[in-house]
């Protein structure tokens, strides 16, 4: 399967792992996965910021900051993010 296949595949993980049942942690794992296949894949690293702002432990050491600061690289002209 092509990267941007299994990216695709662990996204909809993803999206499975937040469903019911809820396991934030491997959706996370999950997700980072998804990213280093594509670290440059911004809808992924949305979904991660937004996985990322309900973890007060990825505020605080600050995981949410550089997946901010990443998308900010990629998107510079979009605030929504934020």
């Amino acid at each position: 399967i092509d990267a941007p296949s299994r990216r695709e595949l662990l996204s909809r993980a993803a999206d499975l792992l937040l469903g019911p049942g809820q396991d934030p942690a491997g959706a996370y794992e999950v997700l980072g996965r998804a990213l280093a296949l594509d670290p440059q894949h911004a809808p992924t690293l949305r979904r991660l910021a937004a996985l990322e702002r309900n973890q007060p432990q990825a505020q605080a050491d600050g995981r949410l900051f550089e997946t901010l600061w990443r998308l900010a690289d990629l998107e510079p002209t979009n605030l929504d993010h934020l």
